[in-house]
């Protein structure tokens, strides 16, 4: 993801939508946001855990990425999102 964002091989508008949570949880399968501008949004728990890294590997062109990941849930989805992005769907 750090690469494609790098990259500007995402479209703005894409960008956009993954900043949406509504469309993470359709494309995804995410309960949050992809990309957040927020490193502590959605830290809905009682010790308010961040659910974006912190790390500078993660926070691109000003977006922090959602650590809420798990190769079961989220690795298919991510590819099928990859390949329809790839084709220029989006762009």
């Amino acid at each position: 993801m750090q690469k494609l964002l790098e990259s500007d091989s995402i479209s703005e508008n894409e960008i956009e939508r993954l900043k949406d949570k509504e469309y993470c949880k359709n494309t995804f399968n995410l309960k949050y946001p992809l990309l957040s501008e927020n490193r502590f949004a959605y830290a809905e728990d009682d010790k308010k855990h961040p659910r974006y890294y912190a790390e500078n590997g993660f926070f691109v062109r000003g977006y922090y990425l959602c650590n809420d990941w798990y190769e079961k849930r989220n690795e298919n989805p991510f590819a099928e999102w990859l390949k329809r992005i790839s084709i220029g769907e989006n762009k």
